[in-house]
């Protein structure tokens, strides 16, 4: 009897080692598959502002051009329906360049690129709060997509909701668009293709 107590105190010994080692095992999976989803995140993330900077960036372009054409009274192919009021008898320049832009604001196009952009930022949102809590070896990683967030977040809203003047906003938009490109380089060396 005393040996059939000790025979099986060993095997409770045994059963309950191999616990522990198989509940280490699934925390090491478990680490293992979060840190692979939040790379997965970490990817989209930077991927979909990418995607929103792009947009940011032909319309922004061309919100530029047409302030710039309006003001020297310049027409250009992208600008011309911006700049110019066309009558029956010719074409003419728009008043000034606060018309020009107001026609480039309520332009279907543009609207329908600035809800797209609006929502882009809310995806990137939803995409930035999944990174928040990113495992220990994704800390630095986590720390250079907020940046990039910070530049594409400042980049977009420029392009959104222009202001100031054409020089300022020019400035402004070549600051942003250089910050954005550094800090998107910056993200690249985490992300294994």
């Amino acid at each position: 009897m005393k040996s059939a107590i000790v025979i099986l105190l060993a095997l409770l010994m045994v059963l309950s080692l191999a616990a522990c080692g198989g509940g280490k095992a699934a925390a090491e999976a478990a680490a293992k598959n979060a840190a692979e989803q939040y790379m997965a995140d970490f990817k989209l993330a930077s991927e979909t502002m990418l995607s929103g900077a792009a947009t940011a960036e032909t319309w922004g372009n061309l919100t530029h051009d047409v302030w710039y054409d309006a003001i020297n009274k310049e027409d250009h192919p992208s600008t011309e329906k911006y700049v110019l009021e066309h009558r029956s008898n010719g074409s003419t320049w728009r008043r000034d360049f606060n018309d020009a832009l107001g026609q480039l604001f309520s332009d279907l196009d543009y609207m329908l690129a600035m809800k797209s952009l609006e929502d882009n930022q809310e995806s990137v949102l939803g995409l930035m709060k999944k990174l928040t809590s990113p495992p220990d070896e994704y800390k630095t990683a986590y720390t250079a997509i907020t940046d990039l967030y910070n530049s594409y977040t400042e980049f977009t809203d420029l392009v959104i909701n222009p202001s100031g003047s054409l020089s300022s906003f020019t400035s402004s938009y070549n600051d942003a668009h250089t910050n954005l490109l550094k800090y998107y380089k910056a993200v690249q060396i985490y992300i294994d293709d």
